[in-house]
């Protein structure tokens, strides 16, 4: 049986874990934009503003997630005006919606393909049900942006960010449905 919630300090021991394998197992694919992350001090600052999101099972961090509605303060902490935030918004047309930006999504390699990344997306999903969900994949990873285009998200280009290593990074949305609609094209 498995639990989500936010992240308890309690849990961070086995959230940096599991950050430090999934890293791993991203390197070993060729990606290191996990490893520019200062994990302990994201990791904190992520939990004091209750914005980290941890899947356990059996005592055990599986999947975890960083994802916010202040788009600014997750993808550009140093810019000193909404502009960059504007503009990415402008790009997949969803400037005035609410929105749920993923800063940071990562499931531990011993489970991936299980189920348990679907299980934490529908739950970030679910209660952000009127918002545009947005997430930012390093361009090349196709584990990511295979998971994320099988589940309704599309790609709206390169961007570059005050995260991570910077970039470049495809950035992917899935605009919610509005009630009315029988669908949304992009």
């Amino acid at each position: 049986m498995f639990t989500i919630a936010r992240l308890q300090k309690k849990d961070l021991p086995l959230a940096l874990k599991l950050f430090r394998r999934t890293s791993f197992a991203y390197e070993q694919e060729g990606h290191h934009f996990l490893s520019d992350y200062q994990e302990e001090e994201v990791f904190r600052d992520a939990m004091e503003k209750e914005i980290i999101y941890a899947l356990k099972e059996g005592g055990r961090v599986i999947a975890l997630s960083i994802a916010s509605h202040n788009l600014g303060g997750l993808y550009f902490p140093k810019s000193k005006s909404n502009y960059k935030s504007e503009a990415l918004l402008e790009r997949v047309g969803c400037l005035d919606e609410a929105i749920l930006a993923i800063a940071l999504f990562v499931v531990d390699p011993a489970y991936w393909g299980k189920g348990y990344g679907e299980k934490l997306l529908s739950f970030l999903e679910a209660n952000n049900s009127n918002a545009t969900i947005i997430s930012l994949i390093e361009e090349g990873n196709e584990i990511e942006s295979s998971f994320f285009s099988a589940r309704g998200f599309f790609p709206f280009g390169r961007i570059e960010v005050e995260i991570g290593n910077g970039g470049p990074y495809t950035l992917f949305a899935k605009k919610h449905k509005r009630k009315g609609l029988a669908s949304i094209s992009f």
